[in-house]
């Protein structure tokens, strides 16, 4: 099983008890941030985006109340190493990466809130954005540069919500009027655009 597919994978909820299995994979072990202090061109060092992407999702698929200082700890670790870059581009990786896991499980929505909390208060001051200035001109970082990214996700998905709702309708409608016209309802309700427009509706509650 791939962590791909552990990503998505969550234990049934019933009632007012939960119970979750989390995958026990193990992700790959955290490369030691070199120091970077000295060089003369940061944006020369590149980190593995698809290093990146498998970690950070290994890592939130093991992501529980009971574990929570331990992993957190690793997450805002792979997201310091825009330490080596001047576009925080890393660090922009890890945050969708966790607003796509939290709006898709609403109902862990108070852990992934602690979650970026801490990387706000976590995330190193060297991490910064060359791009993006402060009101005195100098590159925003650290927590105020994370606190920007997680915003514009949140405003960028919200505004795109919009359209996905109206996809879900059309959908939902065009499934409903077959089933009336004794079209094939089954067809209509397992088609990829059924799912994907129930995925969009499910994010966009969990973006709320």
């Amino acid at each position: 099983m791939t962590n791909d597919r552990l990503y998505t994978s969550r234990g049934k909820q019933s009632g007012g008890n939960t119970t979750v299995q989390k995958a026990t994979a193990d992700p790959e072990p955290v490369a030691p941030i070199k120091d970077i202090e000295n060089h003369p061109d940061r944006t020369t060092i590149q980190v593995d985006a698809e290093l990146v992407d498998r970690n950070v999702k290994g890592l939130l698929n093991k992501l529980t109340t009971k574990r929570f200082d331990s992993i957190s700890d690793q997450i805002i670790e792979w997201a310091n190493k825009s330490e080596k870059e001047n576009d925080g581009r890393t660090l922009i990786q890890v945050i969708h990466l966790v607003f796509e896991k939290a709006t898709d499980e609403a109902a862990w929505s108070e852990m992934y809130s602690r979650l970026c909390r801490k990387m706000m208060e976590q995330i190193s001051s060297k991490v910064q954005d060359d791009g993006t200035k402060t009101s005195e001109g100098k590159p925003v970082s650290g927590g105020q540069l994370f606190r920007k990214y997680l915003l514009n996700k949140c405003q960028e998905d919200f505004e795109r919500g919009w359209g996905a709702k109206k996809a879900t309708g059309a959908v939902t409608d065009a499934a409903s009027e077959e089933h009336k016209e004794g079209g094939d309802k089954e067809v209509a309700l397992y088609s990829e655009e059924y799912y994907a427009a129930q995925k969009a509706k499910r994010q966009g509650l969990g973006l709320i």
